[in-house]
Order: C-alpha cells, then sequence, then structure tokens
C-alpha cells in the first residue's frame, strides 16, 4: 500500500481515538457534576432547614423576652413603690467599707521598691511542657 493511504489511515484512527476519549471525559465529568450538584443541593435544603428552624426558636426567644422584661418591669414598679429611700450616710458606710477592704487586698510594694525579676514557677512549667 502506498504510504499516503497508511497515513490517512493511521490519521483517521487517531482522531477516532482522540474523539472517543473525549466524549468518555466528557460523560465521566458530567456523573461527577451530577454527583456534586446533587451533594450542594442536599446541603442547601439542610441549610434551609436550619435557618427555618433557628428563625423559629429566634421568635420563640424574642417572645420569651418581651414576656420577661414585662415581668421585670412589674416587679420592679412595685418594688419601687415598696422600697423605701435609702439613707445616704449608710450607703457612704459601705462604700467606704467596700474601699478598704480593697486596699487591704492589694499586696504592698516591696521594701526596696523593685518587683520581683525571678520567673515563677508555673511559667517555667508551661515554658518546659512547650519545649518537649
Amino acid at each position: 500500500m502506498n504510504p499516503l493511504v497508511w497515513t490517512i489511515v493511521i490519521a483517521v484512527a487517531a482522531a477516532a481515538a482522540i474523539v472517543t476519549q473525549a466524549l468518555m471525559m466528557r460523560a465521566a465529568n458530567r456523573r461527577t457534576l451530577a454527583r456534586q450538584q446533587a451533594k450542594h443541593l442536599q446541603h442547601q435544603q439542610t441549610q434551609a432547614s436550619q435557618v427555618e428552624q433557628t428563625r423559629k426558636q429566634i421568635a420563640q426567644l424574642q417572645s420569651e423576652l418581651a414576656t420577661a422584661r414585662r415581668e421585670v418591669r412589674q416587679l420592679t414598679k412595685k418594688s419601687a413603690a415598696a422600697a423605701a429611700p435609702r439613707d445616704q450616710a449608710a450607703i457612704k458606710q459601705s462604700l467606704e467599707r467596700e474601699i478598704d477592704a480593697g486596699s487591704a487586698a492589694r499586696s504592698a510594694l516591696p521594701k526596696d521598691g523593685f518587683a520581683e525579676t525571678q520567673p515563677q514557677l508555673s511559667v517555667t512549667q508551661y515554658g518546659s511542657l512547650l519545649m518537649q
């Protein structure tokens, strides 16, 4: 046979192989895409149901909050009417006691005026954990 005929036969066979491969890859890609679209649709439906459930919960919580606020307002109105005005001197004394208790709880400065520079045991323990 003529070499030109062989070249044409090989070219047609190669073109047929390329077209067949392209069609097979296209089919495989479409199957993959269909699976991904189905997954995406399922996730969207799940998210939509979760959003709807969340909206219902928010509405319920808002109604409960409104009810609680109404109750608090009613209780504060009742307690404000029943509460006697506090003595300013008693308030001042209680504040002074709190301030005195807070100042006693504060640590005093070191005798030489310098802070302790040695590392604390807890810091070295955590540092050794980081080293491990």
